[in-house]
């Protein structure tokens, strides 16, 4: 398996006046680690050359402003800084910056920033626009299209030579040969004798510097050949490998209107990509193929579809490099020359074949390998065009993602083998291996947003890369991973009062103290389950949440209160009438009210015994005094013999038959609640 990147800050300091340094801190799983120094500037790096021990930066504010060039220790201490204000260029030991306007070249130490010598070149150096530089020589260039000049001296700032060209737009110095490359071809100089080498007729001036640059004693170029001298028109557009020490072409590869060419993949030759194949070539410097590939994958192809970017009209930026285990390849995707679609990356070995693949839907800025094999990913997320922090991907060399690092704006990267800075904007990262060492340090306590028994959410902050856990007593409710340093723990509901304890715990293990918080109770207590209340009650009784304070009232007049045990209450009060509308609630402890329950008092009251008049044997009525409205019930014996209803006035009066001498009559009166009078019992006379 392979080793995980264990991430830890190294400390930087930098002049507090003019910039500022970012801790960063992310942890893995095992004993395999990179020390991450952050430089902020209030400018915007523009280059960086590693020479030896240092990092020399270039900053400008705006175009045309000086520009500032800055050395740092790799452990990111500012050295020295100093201003150009025109062309410069920067070695290993020594860096050249000129004042145009005064016509004075400066050769500066590397170590110190210090001027060591200055030449006075007058007014030739008004003109310079281009400077080429080694350990030996600087070579001051004046550049147009058709005319120009070239002006060398030594790193002591001696005179050695000056030369006319053919508006040169590339060239690279390499030991004692200056190559360059004008509208007429490309062309070597011995400085040493200060005599030409060769030339290679080439027309145009497409060569980039770093194809110039012998690689394996092999210069590459990029030009036109004529193909007929009667007719100037008829040309073709070709690569060259020349032969850095003869100038003999080695091989020459045509290609044509639809294809794009780059000069010199360390590794692999060179390569072209011809847009209506689809393909890219590789040569060896033999110039034999060394390999083609699909330009796109099924991968692309089903994104290409996703965002529907055209083959024919898309604009893609791709960028290829060398590693022990292949080549990687990343390509950017635009439709046209607006609106950024998505990005690929691939891992490829010899024959060309894919080893790993990954889509971002959004824009990969650049890619570096260490010699470890790890592959580090500078990309940052666009969504609705509006840009959040990038993020650097770091990858083995089986494409197994190893850790993801949060970063500024990231949009260079470069590698010394152990060490890969990267910069853009006013950042510059240094992410350096470094010897294995246990982690050991706890993850500090995480940081829990307020929570109720409503939510099912639990959201805080925690150490990059932790994992979360959360329990309750000794069960575990949640665990969730704090990706950006922030986690978001999906939880059951728990009970307002409750108890919950976070732990942060890291890659390599350790675990953070508890960060306990209490749920807070939001939610309101069920309406209160009322008993009947009758006009002869003295409480109201039911159910309610346990611990609530149970109220109740009538109208506005508080009748009682008390405290629901074990889910039931019971509230004293005064007898009240029947009818009265009597409203209940709760509140619980954490202010919560339930909704209202109201009942009415019913009549639980019976009527009084009537009163009955004399009943002979030949009466055909009974009659006397009740409630009013109340019905009469007349019974001899269980026989019921009349009913009636007691009159407004009291008074009732019951048809009956006529009744034996020496029998019994019983009056019952029922009122409207169905309460039952006692009844009254009389003899028939």
């Amino acid at each position: 398996m392979k080793k995980q990147l264990r991430m830890l800050m190294g400390s930087v300091l930098l002049m507090s006046a003019l910039m500022g340094s970012i801790p960063h801190r992310a942890e893995a799983a095992d004993n395999t680690f990179m020390e991450i120094t952050t430089i902020k500037r209030d400018l915007d790096f523009l280059t960086l050359k590693v020479a030896g021990d240092q990092l020399i930066t270039t900053y400008r504010v705006y175009a045309h402003s000086p520009l500032t060039i800055s050395a740092y220790s790799k452990t990111g201490e500012l050295n020295w800084e100093k201003t150009a204000f025109g062309p410069y260029a920067i070695a290993e030991k020594n860096f050249v910056t000129m004042n145009q306007q005064s016509g004075l070249l400066y050769i500066h130490s590397t170590a110190t920033g210090e001027v060591v010598k200055t030449v006075n070149l007058g007014s030739p150096l008004k003109s310079i626009n281009k400077v080429y530089l080694n350990e030996k020589y600087i070579v001051l260039s004046q550049y147009s299209r058709s005319s120009g000049a070239f002006y060398v001296l030594d790193t002591e700032g001696n005179f050695v030579m000056n030369g006319s060209q053919a508006g040169v737009m590339g060239a690279a110095l390499h030991q004692n040969t200056l190559v360059y490359q004008d509208a007429k071809g490309v062309h070597s100089l011995d400085l040493a004798t200060r005599r030409k080498m060769w030339d290679v007729p080439l027309e145009s001036n497409a060569s980039r510097e770093e194809s110039l640059m012998p690689v394996d004693g092999v210069s590459y170029a990029q030009g036109i050949v004529r193909l007929s001298e009667e007719n100037p028109a008829i040309v073709k557009d070709v690569m060259l490998a020349i032969d850095a020490a003869t100038g003999k072409v080695l091989f020459q590869q045509d290609f044509g209107k639809y294809q794009l060419s780059w000069v010199h993949n360390k590794d692999f030759g060179m390569y072209t990509s011809h847009l209506m194949e689809q393909k890219h070539h590789f040569y060896h410097t033999d110039g034999k193929l060394k390999m083609t590939l699909d330009m796109d994958t099924p991968m692309v192809l089903d994104q290409r579809r996703k965002y529907g970017v055209d083959e024919l009209i898309y604009d893609f930026e791709e960028k290829f490099i060398s590693s022990k285990d292949g080549l990687y390849y990343f390509k950017r995707f635009s439709e046209g020359q607006i609106g950024f679609k998505f990005s690929s990356l691939q891992q490829l070995d010899d024959a060309g074949r894919v080893k790993f693949e990954k889509i971002y839907d959004h824009k990969v800025f650049d890619i570096a390998t260490t010699d470890s094999d790890k592959l580090f990913v500078a990309h940052g997320k666009y969504y609705n065009n509006s840009q959040i922090p990038n993020e650097l991907d770091v990858f083995d060399s089986n494409g197994v993602l190893l850790d993801t690092i949060e970063t500024s704006y990231i949009e260079h990267l470069q590698t010394d083998g152990s060490t890969i800075y990267g910069y853009g904007g006013n950042t510059l990262y240094i992410f350096k291996e470094s010897e294995p060492s246990k982690d050991v340090t706890a993850p500090s306590i995480p940081t829990v947003n307020a929570i109720s028994n409503k939510d099912s959410v639990l959201i805080g902050k925690a150490e990059k890369g932790a994992k979360v856990v959360a329990y309750v007593g000794s069960n575990v409710i949640g665990e969730t991973k704090a990706a950006w340093g922030v986690f978001s723990m999906t939880i059951a509901n728990q009970p307002g009062g409750a108890t919950i304890d976070v732990y942060a715990i890291d890659k390599a293990g350790n675990k953070s103290a508890k960060k306990s918080i209490k749920v807070a109770d939001k939610i309101a207590p069920a309406v209160p389950i009322v008993n009947t209340i009758g006009d002869n009650s003295l409480t109201v009784s039911g159910k309610a949440e346990s611990g609530a304070t149970v109220y109740v009232y009538a109208g506005t007049t508080k009748l009682g209160e008390a405290v629901a045990k074990y889910g039931s209450y019971s509230v004293k009060i005064a007898k009240q009438k029947a009818g009265t509308n009597i409203t209940v609630y709760a509140i619980d402890p954490a202010k919560n009210k339930s909704g209202s329950k109201t009942v009415k008092v019913a009549d639980k009251t019976a009527p009084l015994a009537p009163t009955v008049n004399k009943i002979t044997s030949k009466s055909l009525t009974v009659s006397g005094k009740g409630e009013k409205g109340a019905i009469v019930y007349v019974y001899n014996g269980s026989k019921k013999i009349g009913t009636g209803t007691v009159y407004s006035s009291g008074y009732f009066k019951v048809k009956i038959s006529a009744q034996k001498k020496g029998s019994y009559v019983k009056v019952i009166l029922q009122d409207k609640a169905g309460n039952k009078s006692v009844g009254k019992t009389v003899k028939v006379y």
